[in-house]
């Protein structure tokens, strides 16, 4: 290490600059901080729909999300008539509604799909139990029923 020309006793070298140089005790090497992390157009519009908003209804105001707001939106233009939302929500909820046809009965899968589900919720579980987090066993929805 090579010493300092003022104080030939004090060390200077990597890590170690000399002490006329050094930040004052107190004060911060780094005064603005860690720059915030920019939201991405996915996580504003999830902040957006998740904000909690007042409507007013025949029982007085009540507290819904912007998401439900603009379901019932939806839904009241469709009822008024608005060829558009009618679209809207038939489409919808051709798309989403549970339909026999579309939904699958545990009790009709055979061995080796019920097999494949088996291995993959132990996995699941196993995963989930090294992170501590509560996943329901496959047991527990098969007494439900």
């Amino acid at each position: 290490m090579t010493k300092s020309r003022k104080n030939p006793d004090a060390e200077i070298g990597y890590g170690k600059p000399p002490r006329e140089y050094r930040y004052p005790k107190g004060v911060s090497g780094n005064p603005r901080g860690r720059p915030k992390k920019h939201q991405t157009v996915g996580e504003k519009f999830e902040a957006a729909l998740n904000r909690m908003m007042t409507i007013h209804e025949a029982d007085g105001p009540r507290q819904i999300s912007v998401f439900d707001g603009v379901v019932h939106a939806a839904f009241a233009a469709a009822l008024r008539g608005n060829l558009r939302a009618i679209d809207l929500v038939l489409r919808l909820y051709e798309r989403y509604r549970d339909d026999a046809a579309t939904t699958i009965d545990p009790k009709d899968l055979s061995a080796a799909d019920r097999k494949i589900l088996d291995n993959y919720m132990r996995r699941v579980q196993t995963r989930a139990a090294s992170s501590s987090s509560p996943v329901p066993s496959n047991s527990d929805e098969e007494e439900k029923d």
